[in-house]
This record gives C-alpha cells, structure tokens and sequence, in this order.
C-alpha cells in the first residue's frame, strides 16, 4: 500500500481527560506504579459518528469496596450506571457497552491501600454516512470526465466521517494538463488530502513520485496547483481515527490538446504557465490566417484585455502578452481566428 496514517493511541494516565479516538486505552497511574491514594480521576470517551463503545480491562486490581471505578452510559455522572468495579474480580474477558457516542469512567480512592490499579482500552462502531467513494479503485463508472468543475470531500454541512479514506479519479478525455484551486479546508490534525497526477492505467501503478501535493493542517493549500503533463488526477483524502472537521472544496480544469484543427490551428502553447508578468503564446496553422486576436477573460466570461497584434513568421504566431494589471487568479485566453475560436486557461501568480 502507497498510503498510511498513524493514529492517535496513546494511554491516558489519571487524569481528566476527553479521548476522542475511535480507540484507544487508558490506565490509573504509571506502568510501574501503584495508583495514588486520594485519587479523583475521569476519562470521557466522546467518538464522533460511534453508535457503540465496547470497554474492556486487561489488568485490574485495586483495593475492595473502597477505591471504586464506575462506568456511565453518558458523559456524566447523572448518566445511566453500567457497572461498578473494585477488588480484583474484573478479568480480560470482561467487557462493558454502551450504546451511543459517548461513556464517562470516574476512578476515586480513598487515604489509605492502594494497588496496581488498571488498564482498559476500548474500542468504537462507527456509523458511516458513505457519502464518498471508499474504494482505492473507484472504477469506470465513478471516474469524472468532465474538463472543469467542483469537488469536495461530500459531507456537506456534517464533519466527515473519521477514520475514512475516499478517492476520486478525474480522466477528462484529450487532458494535457491540470490546474487545481483548494478554495475551503478545514481538517482536524492528523488527516490529509493527498493529490496525484499521473498517467497510468490502472490506480494500483501510482507511486509516491505521483503526488504533486499533500495538504494537511500543518501544510494547508496556499495556491493553485498545477500539473502540466500528465492527463489523469487521481485524489485521495484520509481521516484518522480522532477528531474531524467540516473538510474542503477544490476547483479544477485542464488544458486539452488541440485536434481536428480548431479555430484553423494545429499546435497552440502558452507558457510560463502559471506567469507572473509576462506569458509568450505561439501557435501554428496550415495555412494563412486572414485576422487573429487575443482576448484575455474572467471566469465569468468578461473581457478583461485584448490585443490585437501577432508576430507572424510563416504559419507561426507568436506574442509576448503583459499581464502586470492583471491580479492574480485564473483567466481564459480567448484565441479568434477567421476560422473560429480556441480557448485556453492561464495563471496570474
């Protein structure tokens, strides 16, 4: 497998603490020490999208009838009682559910006597809302083959499910390119959206080399991304077994290859592509153009510049557009020929 999170596990000590992990475990001192007299400790397991806790204590002894662990079906202790444990009766086999989202533990030991005390780790069933596709190959019926659009993690208005991983395959046909715009991203620590682009076969044959980007909460997006070669994105996003959040909105589109000699032309490049200032367009024809120009649009379709005036050499075109008054974002350079009209999408960084 090409791709691994590590989740969030770790034991908590006596304490009061709130575990949001799908599972994990916590204890009543140290691992070499017994547990304090006087003690007054808590721990809430609060799991989003868990329908059920299953808790269970591998080790357990404290002193009978005086220092006393009681589980609550709730996140009080007004909270139904499941069970009230002391003495040395509880064993590995014991296990304790609750159904719902949410369990209190509460441990309190009197001034005197202590002992070993306790391990219990506890697990999770997780109500998913299968709101995304959650198989590595999503097949041909899921791939999307439009040349732009929206995506988003697809939990709407709800957080996303943790512990998750959905994928999508975007394969316009005749893509020579992408360009990628994460517009929203909310994730929790610890989850990420990993995009590829690539240009194999089958999923299976992507590699790490693939990924052009990884954005998680430590390194969110800052800027479109671009993929200029490979004609297929491939996107994963993963959550780990803690906490999520509301998730993220990316726009994307491509650069299709030009056939059938559209508008009259046969080759068309642009580049740099993202530009700053500066962007070079040349094309190439097989035969006489009469009248070219070159318009510069928003993505609403509103002409921001046109220019009116090529270097012509042969059947080879070219012009080097300023674009200083331009802000940054995404545009359509509109090529107009006597024989229609091509368009292409730009960068302004």
């Amino acid at each position: 497998a090409i791709f691994g999170l590590i989740p969030s596990t770790l034991p908590s000590a006596c304490s009061n603490d709130t575990l949001t992990a799908t599972y994990g475990s916590f204890y009543s001192g140290t691992p070499v020490q017994d547990y304090n007299n006087n003690a007054d400790c808590s721990w809430l397991i609060s799991s989003p999208n868990a329908t059920k806790i299953k808790i269970s204590a591998p080790i357990f002894s404290t002193e009978l009838g005086n220092d006393i662990v009681t589980i609550y079906a709730g996140n009080n202790t007004s909270s139904p009682v499941v069970a009230i444990l002391s003495g040395d009766t509880v064993n590995d086999k014991s296990i304790f559910e609750v159904d719902g989202a949410e369990a209190l533990i509460t441990f309190t030991s009197n001034e005197s006597i202590t002992n070993r005390g306790f391990v219990f780790t506890y697990t999770t069933t997780l109500s998913k809302s299968n709101y995304c596709n959650t198989n590595v190959n999503p097949g041909s019926i899921s791939v999307i083959k439009e040349s732009s659009g929206t995506l988003t993690n697809g939990s709407g208005n709800n957080n996303y499910d943790n512990d998750n991983s959905c994928y999508w395959r975007i394969e316009p046909t005749g893509a020579t390119g992408f360009w990628i715009n994460v517009t929203e991203f909310n994730l929790a620590p610890g989850d990420e959206l990993s995009i590829y682009a690539h240009s194999d076969k089958v999923i299976q044959a992507i590699t790490y080399s693939d990924r052009i980007a990884r954005y998680t909460i430590e390194n969110p997006p800052t800027g479109i991304l671009t993929s200029p070669n490979q004609p297929q994105i491939y996107i994963m996003f993963r959550s780990d077994n803690d906490k999520n959040d509301k998730g993220w909105k990316l726009q994307w589109g491509t650069d299709v290859s030009i056939c059938n000699n559209t508008a009259g032309i046969t080759t068309l490049n642009t580049y740099p592509n993202p530009c700053n200032n500066l962007l070079n367009v040349t094309f190439e024809t097989d035969e006489t153009i009469n009248s070219v120009k070159l318009h510069i649009k928003d993505l609403t379709g509103k002409n921001i510049q046109t220019f009116n005036q090529m270097n012509i050499n042969n059947n080879h075109y070219s012009q080097e557009l300023n674009l200083s008054d331009l802000a940054g974002g995404i545009y359509i350079l509109t090529l107009t020929t006597n024989k229609g009209s091509i368009n292409r999408k730009i960068i302004v960084q």
